[in-house]
């Protein structure tokens, strides 16, 4: 009989050897387990795609208010391109206001197509041309090209002609006054 209890007894330090052995397994397989999905743990994965998409959001915004700006800056120059070049067609006024807003640097002349195309040495301060008329001050403001011919239709030089077309009081009926009617 103590041969049965020893072959137990053995049979028991075997059993619990396996045992320890399997817990030994399961614990390496647990720790390789936890070592390769820390990466591949859901809330990591949502947390870099998250900063993928904020860091996707910021290039794009970043390209976008670049791209606004350069838009903007294009249609300012366009306004003031246009409005320096109204001068009832005289081609000097366009070209010193164009060169006074480059030299500004209002406008870009980075190919130097304005100062290529406007002659010799063009200073000076912008001129402008005469805008429509304002209806509602009262007063209306064209300009006049007054040209001094003589009987034979020559154009006379060095005369000066002087006026004052604007009256000095409106009408009393505003009928007839700048087109409008009662």
């Amino acid at each position: 009989m103590a041969e049965e209890e020893t072959s137990l007894q053995e049979l028991e330090v075997r059993l619990k050897q396996q045992e320890l052995k399997f817990k030994e397994l399961e614990v390496q397989a647990k720790e390789r387990e936890l070592a390769s999905s820390k990466w591949l743990n859901p809330v990591v994965i949502g947390l870099f795609s998250a900063a993928l998409v904020l860091l996707g959001n910021v290039i794009v915004t970043t390209i976008n208010s670049n791209n606004t700006r350069a838009l903007e800056r294009a249609r300012t120059q366009s306004t003031i391109i246009l409005e320096a070049i109204k001068t009832n067609g005289d081609t000097n006024a366009a070209c010193k206001n164009l060169i006074f807003f480059a030299s500004l640097g209002l406008i870009e002349d980075t190919n130097h197509t304005i100062t290529g195309a406007c002659p010799g040495d063009m200073q000076g301060i912008p001129s402008v041309s005469v805008g429509p008329p304002d209806l509602l001050s009262g007063t209306v403001f064209y300009p006049v090209v007054v040209q001094t011919v003589d009987d034979k239709g020559a154009p006379v030089p060095d005369v000066n002609v002087e006026g004052n077309l604007v009256p000095s009081t409106p009408p009393a009926s505003n009928s007839g006054w700048l087109g409008e009617r009662s």
